[in-house]
């Protein structure tokens, strides 16, 4: 047997060895998480729903030039946690993936004035009306004065 030889191809060997097992990793990874296709999203035909634009008009007119005016915030951007807050985590988790309908800003330093929710009869569920309490006690301890309305405005 030529031992100089096998021991020179050796190396060449473990080499392929190790490809093989890598290329049959990738494939199982590509087989449990397959391709989603094209990213199938469009844009919105609108950010607010007829009765929400209804009543942004009115309040437009209400406010004039006074304050700025924006629309669907979420939560997160309205507040903030001081430096060294125990549990950040789970107060993040309270805010997170809720917004308010409408906030009123200073104009000139872009800061919180009244947040504004309206609220359909979807309000007026159980499960609704706990969420709505947690967020109401939240706004309430950062100071943040929330108005909140029933959608009365319907689209003509």
């Amino acid at each position: 047997m030529n031992w100089p030889l096998l021991r020179a191809l050796l190396p060449l060997l473990a080499l392929c060895v190790v490809l093989w097992l890598v290329v049959q990793v990738l494939n199982r990874f590509r087989s449990r998480r397959p391709g989603l296709g094209p990213i199938p999203f469009l844009p919105a035909a609108s950010l607010l729903s007829p009765a929400e634009r209804s009543f942004f008009e009115v309040l437009r007119q209400c406010v004039g030039q006074e304050f700025h005016i924006f629309v669907k915030v979420r939560m997160e951007d309205v507040l903030s946690l001081p430096d060294g807050t125990l549990s950040r985590h789970s107060w993040s988790g309270r805010v997170r993936q809720k917004h308010l309908d409408f906030v009123l800003c200073d104009r000139e330093r872009i800061c919180p004035v009244l947040l504004i929710e309206l609220d359909d009869s979807t309000h007026q569920r159980a499960d609704v009306r706990a969420r709505d309490a947690v967020k109401d006690e939240i706004l309430e301890a950062a100071g943040l004065p929330i108005l909140s309305a029933a959608k009365i405005l319907s689209p003509k």
